[in-house]
């Protein structure tokens, strides 16, 4: 993703940008591409991944 930011989610590397007014972050769990966007805050995102892994 252009200009993504590293986000550690408990021990998994993801990638976190902004487009559009729209937080995106992308992260992979058990052999699947996850990502989560929205008009929502850096720590709003991490928290809704932290509750999936």
């Amino acid at each position: 993703m252009p200009n993504a930011k590293k986000v550690k989610i408990n021990n998994i590397e993801g990638e976190m940008t902004e487009m559009f007014g729209n937080r995106i972050l992308k992260f992979s769990l058990n052999n699947l591409e996850v990502t989560i966007a929205g008009k929502l805050s850096k720590e709003e995102i991490v928290k809704i991944a932290e509750s999936m892994v």
